[in-house]
């Protein structure tokens, strides 16, 4: 593990939602989901909820000029604002996070 585990509020739901459509698309059995989510919920993982604060204010323009989502958005800003590596499958967010200056973990 790295020293530095942080993740926007809203991971947990992304996470939990992406094994549920596993299940559903037959990818994985429902035995499996709930071990994978007891092992995500295990992980030493901070949540940052300071995006969510943020999303109305221009503090949040990082979506708007970088063309992301604003759930791209939202676990890129704190990565660049705690100068943290980025963990991320998203194609989006390791060319967002180049631009910025800053690397994703595995490039």
């Amino acid at each position: 593990m790295f020293d530095d585990e942080l993740a926007p509020g809203l991971w947990p739901l992304e996470a939990l939602n992406a094994l549920l459509v596993a299940e559903r698309r037959r990818r994985l059995d429902a035995p499996r989901r709930q071990r994978l989510t007891g092992i995500l919920r295990a992980l030493p993982i901070k949540l940052d909820d300071e995006e969510a604060t943020q999303a109305w204010t221009p503090a949040f323009g990082l979506a708007e000029r970088l063309a992301l989502s604003a759930y791209d958005a939202a676990y890129l800003k704190p990565a660049q604002r705690h100068r943290l590596l980025l963990a991320s499958l998203d194609q989006n967010l390791p060319p967002a996070a180049g631009a910025l200056g800053f690397d994703e973990l595995g490039s």
